[in-house]
């Protein structure tokens, strides 16, 4: 139920303490400014000393960039497994205000996920906060470098983006040719929603040689009918939502006759590996370049 829930989490909307620490950035007069993926401006007085994070892939990035500055996380933030004895402030989709400023934060992530009402009631406690959400690489680099100055720790989100902008380039290079198979990209199964445009699966899969049969959608996430699975009979199926084994889609009608499963190619991908945007979004590229090629290219 985990998986799933935690799942849930970027489809409602849309070593890893080792990176170089350089010293504190100091603050100007006028604060800190950074702008989060809801376009917001967010200012900031100094550096932030208590971070608290509702977001599972913020705290892998906040964990990442300043292990020692979080202080409070969601129920559904369980990586690294060093932040298990952190306070819960709540599940991702209902966290409590009162929880957070009891922690006493400087800075508090959350999810772009409807959270108006939070960031509300966090304005008015006069809480700063950044709403956590890329749809794409390009997105997450951003917040890497963003993030890494406003903790302080400006090259370590420096490095952060330099790594993921690498692996994108190599899995470029990598996947340039004529073989790209057609993928469907399964984010929950009952009923069944496809990762189309504008979500990071979806943005990985693109960079991986991979055609998503459901790109063309007008959400990053979009609910599909069995019928359209079946239509359009996908070469590679990756089943994201942590609870669908191939032996159970299997079962589904008419699925023993698409592409993807006459060639065994339907995969169970980890949904906390591949759906979170942080600093395994670099292994996440490189498994699914691995899923859609692999004899290589």
């Amino acid at each position: 139920m985990k998986h799933r829930v935690g799942l849930i989490f970027p489809v409602l909307l849309a070593a890893l303490a080792g990176c170089e620490r350089g010293g504190p950035e100091p603050a100007s007069t006028n604060g800190i400014t950074a702008t989060d993926d809801a376009g917001r401006t967010v200012l900031l007085a100094k550096i932030p000393e208590r971070v608290v994070s509702t977001a599972p892939d913020a705290s892998e990035t906040v964990f990442a960039l300043a292990p020692e500055k979080l202080v409070g996380r969601s129920a559904y933030c369980d990586f690294p497994p060093e932040i298990a004895g952190l306070p819960v402030v709540g599940d991702f989709s209902n966290p409590d205000a009162e929880r957070i400023a009891a922690l006493a934060p400087d800075l508090v992530l959350v999810t772009g996920m409807e959270q108006a009402p939070l960031l509300a009631k966090l304005e008015f406690l006069g809480i700063p906060a950044y709403v956590y959400f890329p749809g794409s690489v390009d997105g997450l680099e951003r917040d890497f470098t963003e993030l890494g100055r406003l903790l302080g720790n400006p090259s370590g989100g420096e490095r952060l983006a330099a790594e993921l902008r690498e692996a994108v380039a190599e899995i470029t290079l990598k996947s340039v040719g004529p073989d790209r198979p057609r993928v469907y990209i399964e984010i929950l199964g009952d009923p069944p929603m496809a990762a189309c445009a504008g979500s990071l699966v979806g943005d990985l899969v693109g960079i991986a040689g991979g055609e998503n049969v459901f790109g063309d959608m007008p959400r990053p996430f979009h609910n599909v009918t069995p019928e359209q699975i079946l239509e359009a009979d996908p070469d590679v199926v990756l089943l994201c939502d942590g609870l669908t084994a191939p032996e159970t889609a299997a079962r589904r009608t008419g699925w023993a006759h698409l592409s993807a499963s006459a060639s065994g190619r339907v995969h169970v991908l980890d949904p906390d590996l591949v759906t979170r945007a942080g600093p395994r979004t670099v292994q996440a590229l490189q498994l699914i370049f691995d899923l859609l090629h692999p004899g290589g290219v």
